[in-house]
């Protein structure tokens, strides 16, 4: 199960990353292109992949913690590699390390809040495997993994030339799309930088609330060994799980479809990323939280839960910010330079005609 959602996760990322390469010109459409915009077929297989990775990943998440733990860091981690170098298709910068530097912490404090059990002064009960060695070489395991297969994706990228760096400044020093840059919103006078802050945190817990039904329906398949075809009835169990795609089919269209509403004067560059973290922490949650045979929250997991998802949240926007410095930077640039031709011609000085007298 767990080797299915993560080939599928991956297929999902990757089917993303390549959509953003092939339409070059999704680094300068504006928002309000919406749904029609996200409907390019490389777009659809995404789609596709996620819907298919979550039922396979919520049953991991619930048979194996172990196995789940090593996988939730490791797919937020190539998720990073693969926005930071592959989509943006600019170097690393310090904003990067420092949404690495809120996002793991946020997602370890999910992780470990959503499992507490118990909490005293002396011990911490959490998840069985959490802090065992051999939790610890799994997710080195995984996470070289997924690296390797980032880091190959965008060897495989450049080998192709399918990859295109600083394209925003191409089209811009080539003058393509000048309507559409005329008619999209100046994001950089808008305070958008607060939109993701307040709203994702907000964003996550409606997707949550959402797949909480899904994982309700999906109990009796996850705890009665239905696939097994032991004590459970398989028509029930494929029922179920037909229910379990469809409801991702309606989460992850509505996401679309809410984002691009709610989000309006952004890029669609922005709202990928903050979907695939809106649904990395709804899958922890239903995982963690509604499949660990929790009977109701306590304050420990509901605080912890919080406090991580904003500490995601902040990370993603220092990716936000850094993509709005880059993109002030270029359009400074192509300022100077339209400025400086405009002022060639003025240099150059010019005869009053009028203070001539024609000749008799």
């Amino acid at each position: 199960m767990l080797l299915l959602g993560l080939i599928f996760g991956v297929l999902s990322s990757c089917f993303d990353a390549l959509g953003f390469v092939i339409q070059k010109k999704g680094h300068i459409l504006a928002a309000e292109k919406g749904i029609k915009y996200l409907k390019h077929p490389i777009w659809i297989l995404g789609m596709v992949t996620q819907i298919l990775a979550n039922p396979f990943l919520l049953v991991a998440l619930n048979l194996s913690s172990q196995s789940a733990l090593s996988f939730i860091p490791a797919l937020a981690i190539i998720n990073i590699v693969i926005w930071s170098r592959v989509i943006l298709g600019v170097k690393v910068t310090k904003y990067d390390l420092y949404a690495l530097c809120f996002m793991i912490p946020g997602i370890a404090l999910i992780i470990t809040s959503s499992r507490v059990r118990k909490i005293d002064l002396l011990s911490w009960q959490v998840g069985d495997y959490l802090f065992s060695t051999q939790t610890i070489i799994y997710l080195c395991i995984t996470l070289a993994l997924f690296i390797g297969f980032g880091l190959l994706t965008y060897k495989m990228l450049v080998k192709f030339n399918l990859l295109k760096k600083d394209s925003l400044r191409d089209s811009q020093a080539s003058g393509e799309d000048e309507q559409v840059q005329r008619n999209k919103p100046d994001i950089l006078e808008q305070p958008n930088i607060l939109i993701p802050l307040i709203f994702l945190p907000f964003y996550a817990g409606f997707t949550a609330t959402f797949s909480n039904t899904v994982a309700k329906l999906n109990m009796n398949v996850l705890h009665d060994d239905v696939f097994n075809h032991q004590d459970g009835d398989p028509k029930l169990g494929v029922y179920k799980t037909t229910l379990l795609i469809l409801f991702n089919f309606m989460l992850i269209y509505s996401n679309l479809f809410l984002l691009n509403k709610c989000i309006q004067y952004f890029e669609p560059i922005y709202i990928i990323p903050m979907k695939k973290v809106a649904l990395l922490i709804n899958n922890i949650l239903c995982g963690g939280i509604i499949l660990d045979e929790f009977s109701e929250f306590n304050n420990y997991m509901v605080t912890g839960v919080i406090c991580g998802a904003f500490l995601c949240t902040v990370g993603v926007s220092f990716f936000i910010l850094k993509r709005l410095k880059h993109i002030k930077k270029l359009r400074l640039k192509d300022l100077i330079k339209q400025t400086e031709l405009g002022r060639l011609p003025d240099h150059s000085p010019k005869p009053d005609l009028s203070l001539e007298k024609p000749h008799v």
